[in-house]
C-alpha cells in the first residue's frame, strides 16, 4: 500500500468518524426535541425507563462505533509511518490525525458526560407537568 492508498483510506476512515459524531448529535437533538414536545404531560416513569433503556443502548453502541473509527485512523497512520520518511506528503498524511489524537483519551468522558446528563434529562424533564393557572 503506497501513501496515496493510505491517505485515501484516512479520508474514508474521517468521514466514517464524521458520520458517527453527525448521528451522535442528531439523537440528541430529536431526543431532546422529543422531551421537549412532551413537556406539557406528565409522562408516565415507565416510558421514561423504556426511553432511558433505548438511549442508553444507542450511547453504548455509538461509542463503540467511534472508538473503533478512531483505533482503525490509528492503525492506517501506523502503516503511513512505517513508509519511508523522506517524503514530504508522508508529514500531509500524519497532520490529519494527529491533531485528533485528544479525541481519543477524552472520549469515554465525552460519552459518559452525554449520557449522564442525556439520563437526567430524560428521567426529570416533565416529570410533573405543566400548572394550571388557578
Amino acid at each position: 500500500m503506497d501513501i496515496y492508498q493510505l491517505h485515501s483510506s484516512l479520508i474514508e476512515a474521517r468521514g466514517l468518524i464524521s458520520s458517527t459524531w453527525e448521528f451522535f448529535v442528531s439523537v440528541h437533538l430529536a431526543l431532546f426535541g422529543l422531551l421537549f414536545i412532551l413537556s406539557g404531560q406528565k409522562t408516565p416513569i415507565v416510558a421514561r425507563l423504556y426511553l432511558l433503556a433505548a438511549y442508553l443502548g444507542f450511547m453504548g453502541m455509538n461509542y463503540l462505533a467511534q472508538v473503533d473509527n478512531y483505533a482503525h485512523a490509528e492503525r492506517l497512520v501506523a502503516l503511513a509511518r512505517a513508509l519511508p520518511s523522506d517524503r514530504p506528503e508522508n508529514e500531509a498524511v500524519f497532520a490529519v490525525i494527529d491533531r485528533a489524537n485528544w479525541v481519543t483519551r477524552w472520549l469515554v468522558h465525552v460519552y459518559a458526560g452525554a449520557a449522564t446528563l442525556g439520563g437526567l434529562i430524560i428521567l426529570t424533564a416533565g416529570l410533573y407537568g405543566r400548572r394550571e393557572p388557578d
